[in-house]
């Protein structure tokens, strides 16, 4: 609107003159200002209208600044090569800085060594709070986790991180070759020809490596002839790389979310019989999945509401019965 007056005075102005070639330049120059005057508003107010709405979070950046550190500190004992004993969460408790509701509240669990458990719960219950808990990614407001009777914090940070392979619902999708998407799992390992056929047949993805071509493959469309995998067989070649390690702790936050019913019971019919027998702990909401863990512990609003056997707890609990019925296909369930 200020635009189109300040042109409309330009041309009346121009108009009350002779219109010889000094008032032809005049015109122009008129408009050439006028249009300097409208794009030096513009950013004027651009400029200030930004510097309003960054006034509105400075409170926010210092409230930030003023929070005391916490630093996650880590000792020099070695994680267990092998677990014996098991994995305790004792009286675990957690909730996030700045908010007064808990998200864990009493946590107590065990996990036995070479034991497959599902945690199972609505989406808020805790579940995956638990695995970063486990992993480290958060600290426990009170409580403790012991591996083997050693408190986690007493671990140094390589041999934690060695000693838990992890796969998330949202993985990484590595745009390399199929090869390094899997050696990324332990870059240590110098794999030879013929070692992703058998990574892959442990995952129970022995079919893949047909699929894709060849083990340098290069996989997504960023570089030239690169090949677009479909999200389940993404999430395929992100359950091998979690296995090659050879972890003694595998924690899998809904690994199968992508995969159909006979990829999955492949899937976890393979994580049974692995040779180093993991201590596996698997977040999910698929009904095959939590059939085929050794126990379920069920939470609800960061309780633990129930821990058994699939049979047990569709008798023992109802909100674990409900929850499935609601969640599951239904021809499945029954």
């Amino acid at each position: 609107m200020l635009g189109i007056l300040c042109y409309g005075v330009g041309v009346v102005v121009a108009l009350q003159q002779t219109m010889t070639v000094s008032a032809v330049g005049q015109l122009t120059g008129y408009l050439q200002a006028i249009s300097s005057l409208q794009t030096s508003i513009s950013v004027l107010l651009s400029s200030v209208s930004s510097f309003v709405t960054g006034i509105l979070y400075t409170s926010n950046i210092f409230e930030f600044l003023d929070l005391p550190e916490k630093k996650i500190t880590y000792g020099s004992a070695e994680f267990p090569h092998k677990i014996k004993e098991g994995i305790v969460f004792r009286n675990v408790n957690f909730g996030y800085p700045g908010t007064d509701r808990a998200v864990l509240s009493k946590i107590n669990f065990s996990l036995f060594p070479g034991e497959t458990v599902a945690l199972v719960g609505a989406n808020g219950s805790g579940k995956t709070t638990i695995a970063k808990l486990l992993l480290r990614l958060y600290e426990p407001d009170s409580g403790n986790i012991t591996v083997d009777g050693i408190d986690i914090s007493t671990f140094n940070t390589e041999s934690l991180r060695k000693g838990i392979s992890v796969l998330f619902q949202d993985f990484v999708k590595y745009e390399r070759t199929l090869k390094d998407n899997i050696n990324f799992g332990d870059i240590e390992k110098r794999l030879s020809k013929g070692d992703i056929a058998n990574v892959l047949k442990e995952a129970g993805s022995q079919g893949l490596l047909d699929e894709i071509g060849s083990e340098d493959q290069m996989l997504g469309r960023r570089f030239p002839k690169g090949r677009q995998l479909s999200v389940g067989q993404w999430q395929k070649v992100a359950f091998a790389r979690s296995l090659l390690a050879c972890s003694p702790v595998l924690v899998l936050d809904e690994p199968t979310a992508a995969l159909d019913a006979k990829s999955e019971a492949s899937l976890f019919s393979h994580l049974k019989d692995l040779s180093w027998h993991p201590t596996s702990l698997v977040i999910t909401h698929r009904l095959e999945t939590i059939k085929q863990a050794d126990r379920i512990i069920f939470l609800q609003d960061g309780k633990i509401l129930a821990s058994g056997g699939h049979n047990d707890l569709l008798m023992t609990c109802p909100s674990y019965a409900q929850m499935l019925s609601q969640d599951c296909d239904k021809s499945v369930f029954e």
